[in-house]
């Protein structure tokens, strides 16, 4: 059984869940660490893209057209062209995969509403 959140806190709280099973049941087998500050369904596409260009970032101006293929969930909740604030771009695929070529998808500072605001990165 996973932990979940309601363990901790809230109407559903169980706290014998903390100790449930303890020194049996590892909770950082069931952790997911991400490399890039957005949302998971886009990770592999932003590793693969960084991979692509290689050590420097690529100029807007180089790039023709990139196409990523996804599912029909990452599809309906990542596909916002412009995001408007931090959270709107952590989950916009265009604007993560813009800035895995272009900038530096590792940098928080990068999903600031300034740095959005960057036309540099919606080219």
């Amino acid at each position: 059984m996973p932990i979940r959140l309601e363990v901790f806190g809230g109407k559903t709280a169980q706290p014998e869940l903390l100790v449930a099973d303890l020194g049996k049941r590892w909770a950082v087998e069931q952790v997911f660490v991400k490399v890039f500050p957005c949302c998971s369904w886009i990770q592999a596409p932003v590793q693969q893209l960084v991979a692509l260009r290689g050590m420097k970032p690529l100029a807007a101006s180089a790039i023709e057209k990139v196409r990523i293929g996804v599912n029909s969930y990452a599809k309906r909740i990542n596909a916002a062209p412009a995001p408007v604030d931090t959270m709107g771009a952590q989950y916009s695929m265009p604007y993560c995969s813009a800035l895995a070529l272009t900038g530096d998808p590792t940098d928080p500072k990068m999903y600031s509403e300034s740095a959005i605001g960057d036309q540099a990165t919606h080219s």
